[in-house]
């Protein structure tokens, strides 16, 4: 079919003199194929300079230019280079546009031969045959042009006669096991094939396209090596028996770690802290934080610990933890137990600069004998959690753009003028902050503790209640009902709270 179209190629000239670069072959570089008169980098040209050569443009503009030499359909003569526009261009003749050939796919049958001296260890050897398809036609582009494209189609195949390799039964996945214990599998059944097992073992792979191709395994000792929530359906464990053949693979599985770390052992891991502080997580990491009275330090002192380290303090042992878990950022805190803190309390993020971004859940625990607020500047948020103590600032946070819900506190100190009890200056800003305004919600304080609460508060403020409803169950009953009501309009997909 006649097509005049593709003798040209599309040119974009920005400046005058530019160079543009066309194949004037078709060629194969770096594994790439390209076609005659397809627009190539100067690097390609630089390095094939026999199938490619450099032509100079003295007119800006989007162009089409011939390459080569050609008769047009009415007889008429066009020379290489002869450049047109894109009006012009739409007037030439493209006949084999609406185009289509239909018809079966080429078929092959390939026949394997075997010489009468092969012997059995010559047929299970594996072996791989490469073949190579080269494809070469002229393909309509969006702009209406016309490119001459060269494909080359690559089949690898694989032969390997299976009664040469043994042939490994199903291997089951694991239960799942808590951060930094060791994972426990049975090792499948092995069949031994023509040659004997040497050696068998595990493999761990960092995704299922490794696992699927056998490639970038890393030794793996089964009921030894820890894992972590890092790890998790992300890390994937088969096993192996190796002949002089080569390995042979069981079907892989992946890991299963429980998202459940304590705040010691996390503390007690000085290099790693259990990897907590990794980003490759598909939901926060959760800490849950017990009293640890046989410690020198209850939960309380290593969660602040924590915080002073994800905030760059040095602590003594410890490595650096990575800027993803900052001031407690992307990670879930929960209490365990009430704590009592007798010592002087310095606040959680305290230095200037520093926050906790983080998520606590008190889980309706109490935390008793504090000095000063829990927090002095809170960028993240707390939940369903008691403060006790002897301050005289507010109970749960000083400042910040944080966020205090359900929670409750009571002082046996005297409140200083101005200072509200929950959350003493919230410094949300309501105009450019997507979160909204509110940063108190249902929290309460007892009548006897004389702080001085605005009558209206655009952050939200805390509920004054008498003494005696923090004995006669008032304020749990307000507590729990909160979030009956919140699950009962919200349904079960709650952003915030637990």
């Amino acid at each position: 079919i006649r097509n005049d179209k593709r003798h040209y190629t599309h040119v974009e000239v920005k400046h005058n003199g530019d160079y543009v670069y066309l194949a004037t072959n078709n060629f194969v570089y770096l594994g790439t194929p390209y076609g005659r008169g397809q627009v190539v980098d100067v690097d390609v040209f630089n390095a094939n300079q026999t199938d490619v050569e450099a032509v100079q443009m003295d007119q800006v503009g989007d162009w089409y230019y011939c390459y080569e030499d050609y008769t047009d359909k009415y007889g008429v003569a066009v020379a290489k280079g002869t450049l047109i526009g894109k009006t012009e261009y739409a007037t030439v003749p493209n006949d084999q546009q609406y185009f289509v050939i239909q018809g079966k796919e080429p078929t092959e049958t390939t026949t394997l031969y075997v010489s009468r001296e092969s012997n059995i260890q010559d047929l299970t050897k594996e072996k791989i045959v490469t073949v190579v398809y080269q494809y070469t036609y002229y393909e309509d582009e969006d702009d209406g042009s016309v490119k001459l494209t060269n494909e080359l189609h690559v089949i690898n195949i694989h032969l390997q006669l299976e009664s040469g390799v043994p042939t490994i039964g199903t291997l089951y996945p694991p239960s799942t096991v808590l951060p930094g214990e060791a994972v426990g599998l049975k090792a499948p059944e092995v069949n031994p094939g023509l040659y004997e097992v040497l050696t068998s073992g595990w493999e761990l792979f960092t995704s299922s396209d490794d696992a699927d191709n056998h490639r970038n395994g890393v030794p793996f000792t089964n009921n030894t090596d820890p894992v972590y929530w890092s790890q998790n359906d992300k890390n994937f464990i088969a096993f192996y028996s190796k002949t002089y053949l080569g390995k042979t693979y069981s079907n892989y599985v992946p890991l299963s770690v429980a998202n459940y770390h304590d705040m010691a052992e996390v503390m007690a891991d000085k290099e790693h802290h259990m990897f907590v502080d990794k980003s490759n997580v598909d939901r926060p990491c959760k800490i849950y934080i017990n009293d640890y009275t046989s410690s020198s330090q209850n939960g309380l002192d290593l969660l602040k610990d924590f915080v002073d380290l994800s905030n760059e303090h040095t602590l003594s042992g410890h490595s650096s933890l990575s800027s993803h878990v900052r001031g407690g950022e992307n990670l879930e805190f929960y209490l365990r137990t009430n704590i009592n803190h007798s010592n002087e309390w310095t606040p959680i993020a305290n230095e200037t600069g520093e926050c906790f971004s983080g998520h606590l859940h008190g889980d309706g625990y109490m935390i008793s004998g504090l000095n000063h607020s829990l927090f002095n500047h809170l960028c993240g948020n707390v939940y369903n959690l008691g403060v006790t103590g002897s301050f005289t600032s507010a109970g749960i946070a000083e400042e910040g753009e944080g966020y205090v819900e359900n929670c409750w506190i009571k002082t046996t100190g005297t409140p200083e003028t101005g200072v509200h009890p929950i959350f003493n200056n919230p410094t949300r800003d309501t105009e450019h902050d997507d979160r909204g305004p509110v940063q108190v919600e249902n929290c309460y304080y007892p009548e006897s503790n004389n702080y001085q609460m605005p009558s209206t508060a655009v952050h939200g403020k805390a509920t004054q209640m008498p003494d005696k409803d923090f004995y006669n169950g008032t304020v749990a009953y307000n507590l729990n009902g909160y979030y009956l009501k919140k699950r009962y309009y919200q349904g079960t997909n709650l952003n915030e709270g637990t």
